[in-house]
């Protein structure tokens, strides 16, 4: 096979590599997100109860050996949990990087994941169960593969610094990259969420390309197009996660969007799901949102930022009621995907997996709230094996599912309280629609127990999630130490009449139906929480 250096060596005819017969929406996806070198290395192996991963903090800063052949060994395990598309961190070679963000070579599968034809057979494989693929691509940068001439380079109020040497004769490859008019030259970003900084500057050592509206900055868009739509038909994936699209900037990632969509459109992949890494606020994931219409979706940090730390008692759920209330209502088509915990911990000091620390209680109330709130939820690897990853890295929170000082043990067992709660979850998301597609409202709750963990603030939130005729009520008690009572009031007319429960997370729980009137002083529903409580009541029609 011709090795492939340039673009100009890529084939132009519009066509669709081995496409899935999927049909699915996209609202009804659970995301399972892997790092390739920490999942699973192909071996056979026997697995072992844990609540912790493989690999001690000076192991886990270099490769350890999960390749793309351990993700198809593992595939009905992941499907077994509940989940149904895969989100594989980046395959394509690297600098000596192994979570994959760090790309020399755009055009070639990093042979220590495996192969072009190990990628194709698991994209198949996958499309045969049922699962879709999304692949993580890099736009914003390359990896470390040229010097600068000085030799202290920081973020210095757009000052561009002097191109020096490229690292090697061999990368960047395509070829098309070695000019280094294509990179902005500013140095390394010290302050993340400062402008221009964030816009211009590099990511640590990784190399930012021109993203403005210069002649240089199209190239760039030019080259990343060729180079993405090579993998949608060289393998069939069904989407793109977009990293660091915050600081690629919204006229640059909207060219490459529109690009994108341009050719899956022509290709006939009309659902083709493409979604963003805007690692901000809400008012700038809107605005990428609503620039980029050709965008899917987001990834929905606020929310990151706001549960986690209420299930640990340490945000007010009111916050989480504050962002519902000013969130704008998103276009038709356009979703955010949600989640409790990932690979980055980005903006805190202190490292950790959503499991770590948490009881038992805590844990089934933070995935029974992201699998019944709006969004497409996505779990990250091992929390269905409740690894409790901790530290001041992002190391820490990258463990091995596999054992590294021997070939027989891994974390893969589905036995486990976690994954049996997962899979609970999963289950009951998508036997009601609603739950994936339904319109969101926050409730208003009176609560009758002043002695809680919050003081004189609430601690029970309360939603519904309404399509066609199917409307679901979720209850949840951000309280830890004691029942709580409470009057969930909607307002309107359609929420009267009977409910009966579908899921409760306390073992106390007896009553089977509720009644809701919306009129009266004793209007709404009377509930009794336990401590971490999450209910999950469905309207009874025609009662």
């Amino acid at each position: 096979m011709e090795k492939i250096i340039s673009i100009t060596q890529l084939d132009s005819e519009v066509s669709f590599g081995n496409p899935s017969a999927i049909s699915r929406s996209w609202d009804d996806e659970i995301i399972y997100f892997l790092m390739l070198d920490r999942f699973h290395d192909g071996q056979n192996r026997t697995s072992v109860t844990s609540g912790s991963g493989f690999g001690d903090e000076e192991k886990l800063k270099s490769f350890c050996g999960g390749n793309l052949k351990g993700v198809l060994l593992k595939l009905d395990y992941i499907k077994g949990l509940g989940c149904t598309a895969i989100w594989l961190s980046p395959f394509l070679e690297n600098d000596n990087r192994y979570h994959g963000y760090a790309i020399r070579n755009f055009l070639k599968v990093d042979p220590r994941f495996g192969s072009l034809e190990d990628l194709k057979l698991l994209v198949d494989e996958c499309h045969k169960k049922g699962l879709r693929v999304i692949m993580d691509v890099v736009v914003n940068h390359s990896g470390d593969t040229w010097h600068y001439k000085e030799s202290s380079t920081p973020y210095n109020k757009g000052k561009a610094y002097t191109f020096g040497t490229w690292k090697s004769r061999e990368w960047p490859v395509p070829i098309e990259f070695r000019n280094p008019g294509l990179y902005n030259r500013r140095g390394s970003i010290i302050n993340f969420d400062e402008y221009p900084e964030t816009l211009e500057g590099d990511i640590f050592e990784l190399k930012s390309f021109k993203n403005d509206h210069s002649q240089e900055a199209l190239k760039v868009s030019e080259i990343l197009a060729s180079i993405y739509i090579y993998w949608i038909k060289e393998t069939g994936v069904d989407g793109f996660r977009i990293d660091a699209a915050k600081h690629f900037g919204i006229p640059a990632l909207k060219r490459f969007v529109e690009s994108i969509r341009d050719y899956t459109e022509k290709a006939g992949h009309r659902d083709f799901f493409l979604f963003a890494e805007v690692a901000s606020g809400d008012e700038l994931a809107q605005e990428f949102l609503d620039e980029i219409p050709a965008l899917n979706a987001v990834i929905d940090f606020p929310l990151h930022f706001l549960v986690p730390e209420m299930i640990r008692g340490n945000v007010n759920p009111d916050q989480l009621k504050k962002l519902m209330t000013h969130r704008k209502k998103l276009s038709g088509g356009q979703s955010k995907v949600t989640f409790l915990d990932n690979h980055d911990q980005l903006g805190q000091q202190i490292k950790k997996r959503f499991p770590a620390g948490l009881s038992d209680e805590q844990f089934e109330l933070g995935i029974g709230f992201l699998f019944c709130f709006p969004g497409i939820p996505c779990l990250y690897y091992g929390t269905e094996q409740g690894l409790g990853g901790r530290g001041k890295t992002d190391d820490a929170v990258r463990e091995c599912m596999f054992a590294l000082d021997n070939q027989s043990e891994d974390l893969f067992g589905q036995d486990n309280f976690y994954f049996k709660k997962i899979q609970e979850f999963s289950n009951i998301r998508k036997q009601y629609t609603a739950l994936s597609k339904g319109r969101f409202e926050v409730l208003e709750v009176l609560e009758l127990t002043t002695e809680v963990k919050y003081g004189n603030k609430k601690s029970i939130l309360a939603f519904s999630r309404t399509y066609e005729s199917e409307l679901m009520l979720i209850i949840c008690n951000f309280s830890s130490n004691k029942k709580i009572n409470g009057l969930v009031r909607p307002e309107k007319e359609t929420y009267s009449g009977a409910f009966e429960k579908i899921k409760s997370t306390s073992s106390d729980s007896n009553n089977k139906f509720f009644e809701v009137k919306t009129e009266g002083k004793d209007s709404g529903i009377a509930v009794e929480l336990e401590p971490f409580e999450i209910l999950i009541l469905k309207k009874i029609n025609g009662k």
